[in-house]
């Protein structure tokens, strides 16, 4: 049980170089000034994403297959790979861990189960230090379909989205994490409306359902 809650919390990055392990990632904000330079995610990077060696939405493409063409890893090196760094999403209280981190040019973002919050968290995959995190302060949900989770953000022109389980869709700026907007998507919680799911981005258009209070 130790094993389970600790990686239920956390994201492990593996190299296959054989080096001591790094440190944890940084619970603090990084250095604006150590940051790398920052990729813009294009509409057309998103429509080029099967041969993308980021990890540019949650499927990886729009055709949602989970396929990398990277073929640095493969059947003969994997049992060589070992941890080098440990990220973790945030939040204090045990959670299913769900979300699926998206990597543009050596940042990577990954979000918290909302226990309370939803939190997102951005590193530098390069310093291994976090660059910033931004906590979304959830209403009251009585009622959450499979629990409170959250599967992740989509990232495009320069923002990074993310639902809410209080039935919200917030644009952040991706360099800061700063609030740029954010709208109620359903009737809300009280009607029985939460976000989980990770958001789609196509064109100008941010892609989201809702989750009610039964499974479906």
């Amino acid at each position: 049980m130790t094993h389970w809650a600790r990686w239920c919390a956390t994201v492990a990055v593996a190299s296959l170089v054989a080096a001591p392990l790094c440190g944890q990632g940084s619970a603090g904000v990084g250095d604006p000034a150590a940051a790398p330079p920052h990729a813009v995610v294009t509409n057309d990077m998103l429509l080029q994403a099967a041969g993308s060696a980021n990890w540019l939405m949650y499927g990886h493409n729009y055709w949602n297959n989970r396929f990398s063409p990277l073929k640095l890893i493969n059947t003969t090196n994997v049992r060589r790979l070992v941890a080098r760094a440990v990220y973790t999403h945030g939040s204090t209280t045990l959670g299913s861990f769900e979300t699926t981190p998206i990597v543009v040019n050596g940042t990577m973002y990954i979000t918290s189960p909302a226990t309370p919050n939803n939190i997102v968290r951005a590193f530098d995959l390069r310093t291994q230090k976090m660059l910033w995190q931004y906590e979304h302060k959830n209403a009251s949900v009585s009622t959450a379909c499979c629990g409170p989770n959250n599967r992740g953000v989509a990232v495009a022109g320069g923002s990074v989205f993310l639902g809410t389980l209080d039935d919200e869709l917030v644009a952040l700026d991706a360099a800061t994490g700063k609030e740029k907007w954010a709208v109620k998507v359903g009737d809300g919680p009280e009607a029985g409306y939460t976000e989980t799911m990770a958001p789609l981005v196509i064109g100008d258009n941010v892609i989201i359902g809702t989750s009610g209070v039964g499974a479906t």
